[in-house]
């Protein structure tokens, strides 16, 4: 046996990728990107599943490191894992309605600061679930900047989809009853400002994350002005 052949045999093994198992229920990302690349270590490092690659984020022009997460839909998010080189849990934030704040272990976690948001058009979709976030975008940051870098080896994003179960939203001048945010089926009474008429549809139905009124769509009657409020 040559020399030459047990030197690839060696690197042939030497760069055979560790990976992790995918967890249950775990979501698949559009995309990732840093605050800055460092060291020429991308943010879909973070993604592969690979345990051998990091992805690294450096400061940027406002002194922030952080790794942002995207998914192409909105979806109920439950909880985030960040794993070590070894394939252990790291850190481990779980969420509620209204924030992803549990973290564990607490002594580390308060050098960081995890938040699931919407990016983009204002959704539609509701959730009564307690125990998820909705968001398509899941943001880490590092805020103990003493350290030059924020370094992740993998990181893991549960969660469901999240189906248009409610109406949250309406737009300016038009009111309803009750108050949203409604459950799907829910009947709505459409109303104006104080000072403006109502013209139009006066009741409506929640279906799919939208307000539908039963005619024609709501009209608010200004001082001598017509607005078309339309629901959504």
């Amino acid at each position: 046996m040559t020399l030459k052949f047990l030197l690839l045999l060696l690197l042939s093994f030497g760069t055979e990728a560790i990976t992790r198992e995918e967890m249950e229920h775990e979501l698949v990302p559009e995309s990732a990107e840093l605050s800055k690349i460092a060291s020429g270590k991308t943010a879909d490092k973070a993604l592969d599943r690979d345990l051998e690659t990091r992805a690294m984020a450096g400061k940027n022009e406002d002194n922030e490191m952080w790794l942002k997460i995207n998914f192409h839909q909105v979806y109920c998010i439950q909880s985030i894992v960040e794993f070590k080189k070894d394939g252990t849990s790291q850190f481990e934030w779980t969420c509620s309605q209204d924030d992803c704040d549990t973290c564990e272990p607490k002594d580390k976690c308060v050098d960081f600061r995890l938040e699931v948001y919407t990016e983009g058009e204002k959704s539609t979709i509701s959730s009564l679930d307690a125990d998820c976030k909705l968001g398509n975008t899941v943001k880490l940051e590092k805020i103990q900047l003493a350290d030059n870098s924020l370094a992740v080896a993998e990181i893991a994003i549960v969660g469901k989809k999240a189906a248009p179960t409610g109406c949250v939203s309406t737009r300016e001048y038009v009111y309803t009853v009750p108050a949203l945010p409604v459950e799907a089926g829910t009947i709505v009474e459409f109303s104006c400002r104080v000072g403006n008429v109502l013209a139009g549809s006066k009741f409506g139905e929640c279906l799919d994350g939208e307000i539908e009124a039963k005619n024609e769509p709501p009209t608010c009657l200004t001082t001598g002005t017509v607005s078309l409020i339309m629901l959504g």
